[in-house]
């Protein structure tokens, strides 16, 4: 017996959904994880030290907190 290639190909794309399909939530996010605020707080710390010293440039000369635009 032979299946035609896009009946074949039409039941494979059928299928593929319910693979792909999400896992089920097991965590319940009541709880947020403690390691959430010192995650932001590092973010935060090295987003302003860019944003004070080296925004808008190329370069940041880590000794002098000096820039250099090479390009």
């Amino acid at each position: 017996m032979h299946i035609p290639i896009w009946a074949t190909t039409v039941f494979l794309f059928s299928i593929s959904g319910f693979a792909a399909a999400a896992p089920a939530d097991t965590k319940s996010n009541n709880s947020p994880d403690p390691r959430t605020e010192v995650i932001k707080n590092a973010f935060r710390h090295a987003w302003n030290g860019y944003h004070q010293h080296a925004f808008g440039h190329d370069e940041l000369k880590p000794v002098t907190n000096g820039t250099n635009d090479s390009r």
